[in-house]
């Protein structure tokens, strides 16, 4: 299933496709993402699955009122599972429906050492050092940004 969004792109507004992922947000909710990201995203979750890791997602595409309520959180201090690095709304690349937040369990599972041995090959690598759960996606076997 897909539907169209309002997605920012370095505070731009623009109408975004996403399409609903075959698993849900860690909350229950729906996971959407770009169709190419997400197609990437179910590839490497299968084959994740076949390496006996389960990829959970607590965040994907985020809506301008999700991304706000995450921003006043990290505004209030109310940074008990976050970085404290969230993007305004209109400027996080979860609005472009590229990212994933991963449960990595801050870098110390099997998921985050999967992650980081073959999240690449998929398209999927981090790129804020402080943050081990946020993925990107930057294309299949790219090599760009920071992987920690």
């Amino acid at each position: 299933q897909s539907r169209i969004v309002l997605g920012y792109d370095k505070g731009k507004p623009y109408p975004l496709t996403v399409q609903r992922l075959s698993i849900k947000l860690q909350n229950g909710d729906a996971a959407w993402l770009r169709p190419d990201v997400a197609a990437a995203f179910e590839a490497m979750r299968a084959t994740a699955l076949q390496d006996n890791v389960n990829i959970g997602v607590s965040s994907a595409f985020r809506s301008t009122a999700e991304q706000l309520v995450l921003y006043m959180k990290n505004r209030l201090r109310d940074c008990w599972k976050t970085s404290c690095k969230t993007a305004p709304p209109g400027w996080s690349n979860h609005q472009q429906g590229t990212t994933v937040d991963l449960d990595v369990a801050g870098g110390t599972n099997s998921t985050y050492a999967w992650m980081q041995r073959r999240g690449w090959e998929f398209g999927f690598q981090r790129t804020v050092p402080e943050e081990a759960h946020h993925y990107e996606y930057l294309g299949v076997g790219a090599r760009q940004g920071w992987t920690g």
